[in-house]
């Protein structure tokens, strides 16, 4: 399933060019209404191979006056910390060829995040890359605090259903070209 969806999503980069500005403008607009008084840390990935870009994401968090973070892999211990990523500071190269915030940058606890994945279904379910960083990171994150999870994608990534594991984390919302999918849990 990874590989066909990793197929899919590359064949929808190539179709939709300007779905990353329309899914920004869509996701901006729903987590910053729900964003708390004092939480404003929004963590995002650095988009890689044909990932829908984040970046322009990133500018209009960065515009409203916000946080942004980005993951950071530690393939020792198999886990996932957000590194703060100020407006216009320089990444490192990082772990799979992710650009990444240098390892001196603050770690930061998000109240919401962003999640690359290869397909998603309505309960929530992402079909990631297989590691778990972002399953295991998700579950820690929600047992200290509330957290915003969610999706961003191309509306065509979306599969009936996506097998899922005990330890797979669910996202609460999809961000899509398109509009915004409420999860409807497992």
């Amino acid at each position: 399933m990874r590989k066909l969806s990793a197929e899919r999503r590359s064949q929808l980069a190539q179709a939709h060019p300007d779905a990353a500005i329309e899914a920004a403008h869509i996701a901006w607009s729903f987590i910053s209404l729900r964003l708390r008084v004092g939480s404003n840390m929004v963590a995002i990935y650095y988009p890689v191979r044909d990932e829908l870009s984040t970046l322009h994401l990133a500018q209009m968090i960065w515009d409203a006056g916000h946080s942004v973070c980005l993951p950071v892999v530690d393939q020792t211990t198999k886990t996932l910390a957000f590194l703060k990523w100020p407006q216009g500071s320089a990444l490192a190269p990082g772990p799979f060829g992710v650009p990444q915030p240098h390892t001196d940058a603050l770690e930061v606890r998000p109240c919401a995040v962003v999640t690359p994945l290869l397909a998603f279904d309505r309960t929530g379910a992402r079909l990631g890359y297989g590691g778990g960083y972002y399953d295991r990171k998700l579950a820690a994150l929600r047992e200290t605090g509330s957290l915003l999870a969610i999706g961003f994608a191309f509306a065509e990534q979306e599969v009936p259903r996506v097998p899922v594991e005990p330890k797979d984390q669910r996202l609460d919302y999809i961000a899509t070209e398109q509009g915004i999918i409420e999860a409807a849990g497992g």
